[in-house]
């Protein structure tokens, strides 16, 4: 292999983290590649966003835009840039190898992994049968589709509480169905659910099957926590927002560090405990996953990476 061949830095990923740590890459004259599926990544989905500076309101589809306006203006071609999917990066001496979609890989000294999440399933009777013909993981994409229609939204946090509310202005009716027995998330949202005229919400409930009629769901089935005893609420949505995971599937082999929760585990300076490969944003055990956040720790890791090349070639 020809040294002209090996990238500098080649950055997985197309959210705020890798975006800005591309950015910061190929303002250095870094020879850097960019590689990821979606503009944007979880930002895509986001809703309303009122915390991105310079931003006093945007939304995800549209800062996703700009993502994208952004890492054009440095890169125009496929010398820097790759719309694909990675499914595989591994270890070649003291060089990372990383695999696409489409049998392509690349060399590179070194790594920066921007994955994200991904969301959590359920694991019910009728939810991979009915996957995207009413059940959905993103209210926020198919919440529209479901005008003047009954739905139901499954969870306790944010994420749940964000559906509710946005789908409440959409939907005839939201049934909120909750393992627990109150909301775990921002207040300024739990205050707004009594005040809901069409949301029924239904604590200390495990979602046990949804139903369908073999063509589309048709509503979900509830049981109570202690009692056991269950009902069947119509839905023609059913929108699942119970968390996340980290997308590592293509480093499971790598060696990485991991917390119990399965996170990259990183440094303050985004190193992981592979010299040359770092981790920034969601994927990683940072304490808050934010935009703001995953976008500051692009930069270290950009920063981070020319420090190691500089000192790796002397």
């Amino acid at each position: 292999m020809q040294q002209n061949d090996i990238y500098d830095v080649l950055i997985v990923g197309l959210g705020p983290g890798a975006i800005t740590a591309a950015i910061y890459s190929y303002r250095k004259r870094a020879k850097a590649l960019l590689i990821g599926k979606d503009f944007g990544g979880a930002v895509l989905v986001s809703g309303e966003i009122e915390n991105w500076p310079g931003e006093v309101h945007t939304d995800g589809i549209q800062l996703s835009q700009k993502f994208e306006q952004h890492v054009k203006k440095y890169c125009t071609d496929i010398s820097c840039f790759d719309q694909s999917l990675v499914t595989k990066i591994e270890r070649e001496g003291n060089l990372f190898r990383v695999h696409n979609e489409h049998g392509k890989s690349y060399v590179s000294r070194t790594v920066i992994y921007a994955t994200g999440r991904k969301p959590k399933q359920l694991g019910v009777p009728g939810e991979e049968q009915y996957r995207n013909k009413g059940v959905s993981y993103c209210a926020v994409c198919d919440g529209p589709l479901f005008g003047d229609k009954e739905v139901a939204v499954i969870g306790g946090g944010n994420s749940a509480l964000e559906a509710i509310l946005m789908l409440t202005k959409i939907a005839s009716k939201v049934t909120a169905v909750n393992i627990n027995p109150q909301f775990k998330g921002d207040e300024i949202y739990i205050q707004q659910l009594p005040k809901l005229a069409n949301v029924e919400v239904v604590y200390d409930g495990v979602t046990a099957e949804i139903r369908g009629d073999g063509k589309f769901a048709t509503g979900i089935v509830v049981q109570h926590k202690d009692t056991k005893k269950t009902r069947e609420f119509p839905a023609k949505g059913i929108f699942v927002e119970i968390g996340s995971l980290p997308i590592i599937d293509p480093v499971k082999d790598l060696g990485l560090e991991l917390n119990a929760y399965k996170d990259i585990v990183v440094s303050r300076n985004c190193e992981t405990n592979i010299p040359g490969f770092y981790a920034v944003g969601d994927v990683t055990d940072v304490r808050d996953k934010q935009i703001v956040v995953a976008a500051g720790m692009g930069c270290t890791a950009a920063l981070s990476a020319g420090e190691y090349l500089v000192k790796s070639s002397s």
